[in-house]
Protein backbone atom coordinates (compact mmCIF):
# COMPACT_ATOMS: atom_id res chain seq x y z
CA UNK A 1 0.00 0.00 0.00
CA UNK A 2 1.57 3.33 -1.19
CA UNK A 3 1.44 6.82 1.54
CA UNK A 4 -1.80 8.37 1.20
CA UNK A 5 -3.25 6.04 -0.69
CA UNK A 6 -7.19 5.47 0.25
CA UNK A 7 -8.08 1.79 1.44
CA UNK A 8 -12.10 0.43 1.04
CA UNK A 9 -11.86 -0.81 4.17
CA UNK A 10 -15.38 -3.45 5.10
CA UNK A 11 -17.66 -2.73 8.10
CA UNK A 12 -17.30 -4.22 11.19
CA UNK A 13 -19.49 -7.10 11.87
CA UNK A 14 -19.77 -9.39 15.14
CA UNK A 15 -17.50 -12.30 13.45
CA UNK A 16 -14.80 -9.81 13.19
CA UNK A 17 -15.37 -8.26 16.49
CA UNK A 18 -15.64 -11.01 19.13
CA UNK A 19 -12.49 -12.12 18.36
CA UNK A 20 -10.42 -9.47 18.86
CA UNK A 21 -11.96 -7.81 21.73
CA UNK A 22 -13.32 -9.34 24.88
CA UNK A 23 -16.01 -7.82 27.36
CA UNK A 24 -15.03 -7.60 31.00
CA UNK A 25 -17.85 -6.56 31.85
CA UNK A 26 -20.64 -3.43 31.18
CA UNK A 27 -17.80 -0.86 31.60
CA UNK A 28 -14.63 -2.20 30.56
CA UNK A 29 -13.37 -4.20 27.55
CA UNK A 30 -9.71 -6.31 26.50
CA UNK A 31 -8.67 -5.87 22.98
CA UNK A 32 -6.29 -9.31 22.22
CA UNK A 33 -2.52 -8.46 21.16
CA UNK A 34 -1.10 -8.82 17.76
CA UNK A 35 2.75 -9.49 18.18
CA UNK A 36 1.67 -11.85 20.55
CA UNK A 37 0.84 -14.48 18.04
CA UNK A 38 3.56 -13.31 15.23
CA UNK A 39 6.11 -14.47 17.96
CA UNK A 40 4.41 -18.09 18.21
CA UNK A 41 3.73 -18.48 14.16
CA UNK A 42 8.04 -18.28 13.69
CA UNK A 43 8.34 -20.07 17.04
CA UNK A 44 6.08 -22.60 15.31
CA UNK A 45 7.31 -22.75 11.83
CA UNK A 46 11.12 -22.79 13.16
CA UNK A 47 10.34 -26.21 15.71
CA UNK A 48 8.54 -27.48 12.03
CA UNK A 49 11.80 -27.11 10.44
CA UNK A 50 13.70 -28.85 13.28
CA UNK A 51 11.11 -31.37 13.52
CA UNK A 52 11.67 -32.43 9.71
CA UNK A 53 15.09 -32.60 10.41
CA UNK A 54 15.11 -34.86 13.50
CA UNK A 55 13.21 -37.04 11.44
CA UNK A 56 15.71 -37.56 9.03
CA UNK A 57 18.74 -37.86 11.19
CA UNK A 58 17.00 -40.77 13.41
CA UNK A 59 16.09 -42.87 10.66
CA UNK A 60 19.69 -42.71 9.34
CA UNK A 61 20.52 -42.57 12.74
CA UNK A 62 22.84 -39.79 12.13
CA UNK A 63 24.99 -37.06 14.06
CA UNK A 64 22.07 -35.52 16.33
CA UNK A 65 20.82 -39.40 16.85
CA UNK A 66 24.38 -40.06 17.96
CA UNK A 67 24.67 -36.91 20.05
CA UNK A 68 21.20 -37.16 21.84
CA UNK A 69 22.47 -40.99 22.64
CA UNK A 70 25.43 -40.05 24.40
CA UNK A 71 23.89 -37.24 26.24
CA UNK A 72 20.75 -39.51 27.40
CA UNK A 73 21.73 -42.97 27.74
CA UNK A 74 23.65 -43.98 30.78
CA UNK A 75 27.76 -43.93 29.44
CA UNK A 76 28.29 -47.63 30.84
CA UNK A 77 25.55 -48.70 28.04
CA UNK A 78 27.18 -47.09 25.24
CA UNK A 79 30.68 -47.91 26.07
CA UNK A 80 30.61 -51.48 27.41
CA UNK A 81 29.68 -52.55 23.70
CA UNK A 82 32.68 -50.75 22.52
CA UNK A 83 34.67 -52.20 25.16
CA UNK A 84 33.97 -55.84 24.05
CA UNK A 85 34.85 -55.06 20.36
CA UNK A 86 38.12 -53.25 21.50
CA UNK A 87 39.21 -56.22 23.53
CA UNK A 88 38.45 -58.87 20.06
CA UNK A 89 39.69 -56.72 17.83
CA UNK A 90 43.19 -56.35 20.02
CA UNK A 91 43.08 -59.87 20.98
CA UNK A 92 42.70 -60.70 16.99
CA UNK A 93 45.48 -58.77 16.01
CA UNK A 94 47.75 -59.70 18.96
CA UNK A 95 47.91 -62.99 16.50
CA UNK A 96 51.60 -62.65 14.95
CA UNK A 97 49.71 -63.91 11.60
CA UNK A 98 47.53 -61.72 11.85
CA UNK A 99 49.90 -58.59 12.70
CA UNK A 100 52.29 -60.03 9.79
CA UNK A 101 49.27 -60.41 7.64
CA UNK A 102 48.18 -56.66 8.25
CA UNK A 103 51.99 -54.91 7.86
CA UNK A 104 52.55 -56.89 4.51
CA UNK A 105 49.65 -55.31 3.09
CA UNK A 106 50.71 -51.96 4.33
CA UNK A 107 53.95 -52.74 3.33
CA UNK A 108 52.35 -53.58 -0.16
CA UNK A 109 50.77 -50.79 -0.42
CA UNK A 110 53.16 -48.41 -0.16
CA UNK A 111 55.56 -50.20 -2.55
CA UNK A 112 53.43 -51.47 -4.91
CA UNK A 113 56.71 -52.79 -7.27
CA UNK A 114 57.47 -55.01 -3.70
CA UNK A 115 58.00 -59.37 -5.61
CA UNK A 116 55.73 -61.83 -3.49
CA UNK A 117 59.17 -62.99 -2.23
CA UNK A 118 60.35 -59.62 -0.73
CA UNK A 119 57.37 -59.40 0.84
CA UNK A 120 57.44 -63.04 2.71
CA UNK A 121 60.52 -61.62 3.75
CA UNK A 122 59.30 -58.44 5.59
CA UNK A 123 56.98 -60.37 7.24
CA UNK A 124 59.08 -63.14 8.63
CA UNK A 125 61.82 -59.94 9.90
CA UNK A 126 58.81 -58.06 10.87
CA UNK A 127 59.17 -57.89 15.39
CA UNK A 128 56.14 -59.23 16.95
CA UNK A 129 54.54 -56.80 19.38
CA UNK A 130 52.11 -57.71 21.28
CA UNK A 131 49.57 -54.98 22.44
CA UNK A 132 48.67 -54.97 26.16
CA UNK A 133 44.34 -54.78 26.63
CA UNK A 134 43.51 -52.25 28.53
CA UNK A 135 40.72 -52.06 31.46
CA UNK A 136 37.26 -51.09 31.52
CA UNK A 137 37.97 -48.09 33.72
CA UNK A 138 41.15 -47.38 31.65
CA UNK A 139 39.55 -47.77 28.37
CA UNK A 140 36.61 -45.31 29.69
CA UNK A 141 38.76 -42.72 30.55
CA UNK A 142 40.50 -42.44 27.76
CA UNK A 143 37.01 -42.24 25.54
CA UNK A 144 35.96 -39.87 27.81
CA UNK A 145 38.43 -37.81 27.45
CA UNK A 146 38.15 -37.90 23.69
CA UNK A 147 34.75 -37.55 23.20
CA UNK A 148 34.90 -34.07 26.06
CA UNK A 149 31.44 -32.62 27.62
CA UNK A 150 28.72 -33.78 24.90
CA UNK A 151 26.69 -30.15 24.91
CA UNK A 152 25.85 -30.84 21.00
CA UNK A 153 23.20 -33.63 22.78
CA UNK A 154 22.38 -30.93 25.10
CA UNK A 155 21.49 -28.27 22.58
CA UNK A 156 19.22 -30.74 20.21
CA UNK A 157 17.29 -31.03 23.36
CA UNK A 158 16.87 -27.88 24.52
CA UNK A 159 16.37 -26.07 21.28
CA UNK A 160 13.60 -27.98 19.92
CA UNK A 161 11.89 -28.09 23.59
CA UNK A 162 12.90 -24.14 23.84
CA UNK A 163 10.99 -23.48 20.45
CA UNK A 164 7.67 -25.71 21.79
CA UNK A 165 7.99 -23.51 24.96
CA UNK A 166 8.08 -20.14 23.28
CA UNK A 167 5.20 -21.28 21.03
CA UNK A 168 3.27 -22.52 24.03
CA UNK A 169 4.11 -19.64 26.21
CA UNK A 170 1.20 -17.29 28.00
CA UNK A 171 -0.79 -14.98 25.67
CA UNK A 172 0.45 -11.82 26.45
CA UNK A 173 -1.61 -8.98 28.93
CA UNK A 174 -4.41 -7.53 26.56
CA UNK A 175 -5.00 -4.24 26.09
CA UNK A 176 -7.96 -2.77 28.47
CA UNK A 177 -10.65 0.15 27.61
CA UNK A 178 -12.35 1.45 30.95
CA UNK A 179 -15.95 3.36 29.09
CA UNK A 180 -17.06 4.58 32.23
CA UNK A 181 -13.98 6.65 33.47
CA UNK A 182 -12.95 6.72 29.56
CA UNK A 183 -9.54 5.13 30.18
CA UNK A 184 -7.10 3.31 28.16
CA UNK A 185 -4.26 1.11 29.89
CA UNK A 186 -1.95 -1.88 30.47
CA UNK A 187 0.93 -3.18 32.41
CA UNK A 188 4.30 -3.69 30.24
CA UNK A 189 7.37 -5.54 31.42
CA UNK A 190 6.22 -4.34 34.90
CA UNK A 191 5.22 -1.00 34.08
CA UNK A 192 2.15 1.00 34.22
CA UNK A 193 0.68 2.61 31.18
CA UNK A 194 -2.14 4.35 31.07
CA UNK A 195 -4.63 7.75 29.80
CA UNK A 196 -7.55 9.20 29.23
CA UNK A 197 -9.51 10.85 26.40
CA UNK A 198 -11.62 13.74 27.50
CA UNK A 199 -15.37 14.08 27.91
CA UNK A 200 -16.13 15.83 24.99
CA UNK A 201 -15.40 13.45 22.92
CA UNK A 202 -18.17 11.48 23.85
CA UNK A 203 -20.27 11.38 20.77
CA UNK A 204 -18.06 12.55 18.43
CA UNK A 205 -17.52 8.78 16.78
CA UNK A 206 -13.85 9.83 16.23
CA UNK A 207 -12.18 9.01 19.93
CA UNK A 208 -9.52 6.74 18.74
CA UNK A 209 -9.22 8.73 15.67
CA UNK A 210 -8.25 12.36 17.52
CA UNK A 211 -7.74 12.05 20.69
CA UNK A 212 -5.75 8.91 21.15
CA UNK A 213 -2.23 8.15 19.33
CA UNK A 214 -2.14 5.61 17.13
CA UNK A 215 -0.60 4.14 14.29
CA UNK A 216 -0.18 0.94 11.88
CA UNK A 217 1.93 -2.06 12.44
CA UNK A 218 3.38 -3.59 9.03
CA UNK A 219 5.56 -6.70 9.63
CA UNK A 220 7.99 -7.76 6.89
CA UNK A 221 6.66 -11.13 6.65
CA UNK A 222 2.48 -10.06 6.04
CA UNK A 223 0.12 -8.47 3.36
CA UNK A 224 -0.55 -4.88 3.77
CA UNK A 225 -4.31 -6.11 4.39
CA UNK A 226 -3.14 -8.36 7.34
CA UNK A 227 -1.48 -5.40 9.59
CA UNK A 228 -2.14 -4.60 13.23
CA UNK A 229 -3.27 -1.53 15.01
CA UNK A 230 -0.95 -0.01 17.97
CA UNK A 231 -2.03 2.37 20.57
CA UNK A 232 0.67 4.82 21.72
CA UNK A 233 -0.13 4.56 25.66
CA UNK A 234 1.41 7.10 28.13
CA UNK A 235 3.76 6.41 31.28
CA UNK A 236 2.08 6.65 34.55
CA UNK A 237 4.68 8.96 35.33
CA UNK A 238 5.45 10.51 31.73
CA UNK A 239 8.77 9.65 32.92
CA UNK A 240 9.51 6.50 30.27
CA UNK A 241 8.53 6.78 26.92
CA UNK A 242 4.79 5.52 25.64
CA UNK A 243 4.35 1.92 25.06
CA UNK A 244 3.50 0.97 21.82
CA UNK A 245 0.31 -1.85 21.91
CA UNK A 246 -0.26 -3.69 18.94
CA UNK A 247 -3.83 -5.06 18.73
CA UNK A 248 -5.87 -7.30 16.70
CA UNK A 249 -5.66 -10.83 15.54
CA UNK A 250 -2.21 -11.76 14.18
CA UNK A 251 -4.60 -14.49 11.41
CA UNK A 252 -7.02 -11.07 10.64
CA UNK A 253 -11.09 -12.06 10.59
CA UNK A 254 -10.87 -9.93 7.48
CA UNK A 255 -9.03 -7.73 5.37
CA UNK A 256 -7.99 -4.18 7.11
CA UNK A 257 -8.68 -5.81 10.02
CA UNK A 258 -6.55 -2.72 11.62
CA UNK A 259 -8.77 -0.33 9.86
CA UNK A 260 -12.16 -1.94 11.16
CA UNK A 261 -10.81 -2.34 14.68
CA UNK A 262 -9.89 1.56 14.94
CA UNK A 263 -13.87 2.31 13.13
CA UNK A 264 -15.58 0.12 15.72
CA UNK A 265 -13.49 1.69 18.82
CA UNK A 266 -13.96 4.68 17.34
CA UNK A 267 -17.96 4.41 18.07
CA UNK A 268 -17.64 1.83 21.10
CA UNK A 269 -15.66 4.79 22.71
CA UNK A 270 -17.99 7.57 21.36
CA UNK A 271 -21.32 5.62 22.93
CA UNK A 272 -22.40 6.74 26.42
CA UNK A 273 -23.97 3.07 26.79
CA UNK A 274 -21.64 0.58 24.93
CA UNK A 275 -22.66 -2.63 26.43
CA UNK A 276 -26.23 -1.84 25.29
CA UNK A 277 -25.77 -0.67 21.97
CA UNK A 278 -23.12 -3.27 20.83
CA UNK A 279 -23.88 -6.18 22.91
CA UNK A 280 -24.68 -8.38 19.95
CA UNK A 281 -21.32 -8.14 18.52
CA UNK A 282 -19.82 -10.18 21.18
CA UNK A 283 -21.63 -13.37 19.81
CA UNK A 284 -19.82 -15.43 17.15
CA UNK A 285 -22.51 -15.95 14.12
CA UNK A 286 -20.22 -18.35 11.90
CA UNK A 287 -17.01 -20.33 11.42
CA UNK A 288 -14.25 -18.62 9.31
CA UNK A 289 -11.14 -19.70 8.01
CA UNK A 290 -8.82 -17.35 10.33
CA UNK A 291 -9.78 -19.72 13.00
CA UNK A 292 -7.77 -22.76 11.82
CA UNK A 293 -4.66 -20.42 11.60
CA UNK A 294 -5.55 -18.86 14.86
CA UNK A 295 -5.80 -21.96 16.82
CA UNK A 296 -2.42 -22.34 16.53
CA UNK A 297 -1.75 -18.75 17.30
CA UNK A 298 -3.18 -18.45 20.32
CA UNK A 299 -2.60 -21.98 21.95
CA UNK A 300 -0.90 -22.21 25.11
CA UNK A 301 -0.14 -24.86 28.15
CA UNK A 302 0.02 -22.06 30.65
CA UNK A 303 -2.73 -19.17 31.91
CA UNK A 304 -2.72 -16.02 30.39
CA UNK A 305 -0.62 -13.20 31.65
CA UNK A 306 -3.70 -11.03 32.93
CA UNK A 307 -4.61 -8.33 35.58
CA UNK A 308 -3.99 -7.66 39.25
CA UNK A 309 -7.08 -6.08 39.77
CA UNK A 310 -6.16 -4.95 42.86
CA UNK A 311 -2.90 -4.08 42.07
CA UNK A 312 -4.02 -1.93 39.22
CA UNK A 313 -7.08 -0.26 40.48
CA UNK A 314 -4.69 1.22 43.13
CA UNK A 315 -2.76 2.22 40.44
CA UNK A 316 -5.61 3.81 38.85
CA UNK A 317 -6.97 5.54 41.55
CA UNK A 318 -3.36 6.98 42.30
CA UNK A 319 -3.01 8.16 39.14
CA UNK A 320 -6.62 9.84 38.50
CA UNK A 321 -5.68 11.72 42.03
CA UNK A 322 -2.37 12.58 40.30
CA UNK A 323 -4.04 13.91 37.00
CA UNK A 324 -7.20 15.28 38.08
CA UNK A 325 -9.65 16.02 34.85
CA UNK A 326 -9.44 20.00 33.25
CA UNK A 327 -12.96 21.41 34.21
CA UNK A 328 -15.47 21.29 31.04
CA UNK A 329 -15.00 25.04 29.01
CA UNK A 330 -17.96 24.25 26.98
CA UNK A 331 -18.95 28.20 27.41
CA UNK A 332 -15.38 29.18 26.02
CA UNK A 333 -15.59 29.89 21.98
CA UNK A 334 -12.34 29.07 21.76
CA UNK A 335 -12.71 25.68 22.75
CA UNK A 336 -15.88 25.31 20.83
CA UNK A 337 -13.88 26.06 17.68
CA UNK A 338 -11.41 23.66 18.46
CA UNK A 339 -13.64 20.76 19.45
CA UNK A 340 -15.75 21.41 16.37
CA UNK A 341 -12.64 21.45 14.49
CA UNK A 342 -11.57 17.85 16.25
CA UNK A 343 -14.93 16.17 15.46
CA UNK A 344 -15.19 17.43 11.63
CA UNK A 345 -11.89 16.08 10.65
CA UNK A 346 -11.90 13.45 7.99
CA UNK A 347 -11.35 10.16 9.74
CA UNK A 348 -8.78 7.69 8.76
CA UNK A 349 -10.45 4.68 10.01
CA UNK A 350 -13.36 5.48 7.13
CA UNK A 351 -10.78 5.40 4.23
Amino acid sequence: MKKGQWIKTPDYTPDIIVRNIKPIDDNVIEVRRYNDANLREIAWMWLIVVCIFWTKDFIEKDIIYRNIRWTVLPINTLLKPQYDEYVLRTKYWNIPENQCYLNSKVFNRKNSKLTKSKAKAFCLAYTYKEEPIKTYEEYKKERLKTIGANYDGIFFIAFPLFLFLLAAAPKWRPLRFDTQRRLVYTWSFGRFYITRYPKQALGSNQVVSNYLSTSMLQPWIRFPEHGGLVFHIPHETRSRKPAKIDVGIFRPACKYQNYVLGKFLNHYLSSTNPAVEFSNYFHKEKFILSDVFNWFYQFSLFPAIGYNEKKTEARIQQWLADNPEAPDNHDNPLFKLMENFANNKPDRFYQ
